[in-house]
């Protein structure tokens, strides 16, 4: 798919568990986050190849891509400053600033500025950051 080869989920050998993984998040209805990770002793590897590999069913990235962000931020928060500033990436890039409130404080308030300053939509993550619930995401808009 991107073939980016980050977090060590590039394209080759799949991670320990990534054909259940797969399985799991293609089915129709959404499979909790927890039952997908405990399919693999490698939930993080095994998800970054969803995002990374997988382009059918294509809610199946977008399902891995949030079950990362919402378990496992502070392990990928390399992945997730190229998911907002990588023009190719845009639809992640989207999930990241729509999904800052589950992440800790520091990590979506680097991940906003990356967006407004390094993004290919600043404008969009400008009007997506003033609607945040994070008042320090918010306060980003007001500065210089």
């Amino acid at each position: 798919m991107w073939m980016l080869g980050i977090g060590g989920a590039l394209a080759g050998a799949a991670p320990q568990g990534a054909e259940q993984v797969i399985g799991a998040l293609s089915m129709r209805h959404a499979v909790p986050c927890a039952e997908v990770e405990a399919l693999t002793p490698v939930p993080v590897p095994a998800l970054l190849y969803v995002v990374e590999q997988v382009a059918r069913p294509p809610w199946a990235p977008m399902r891995a891509a949030v079950c990362l962000l919402e378990g496992h931020a502070s392990e990928i928060e390399a992945q997730l400053q190229l998911w907002v500033t990588s023009p190719e990436l845009l639809g992640l890039g989207r999930l990241v600033l729509g999904r800052l409130p589950v992440l800790p404080v520091p990590t979506a308030v680097e991940l906003a500025r990356r967006a407004l300053s390094e993004g290919p939509e600043p404008e969009r993550a400008r009007a997506t950051l003033a609607r945040s619930e994070v008042i320090e995401v918010r306060a980003l808009l007001s500065e210089p």
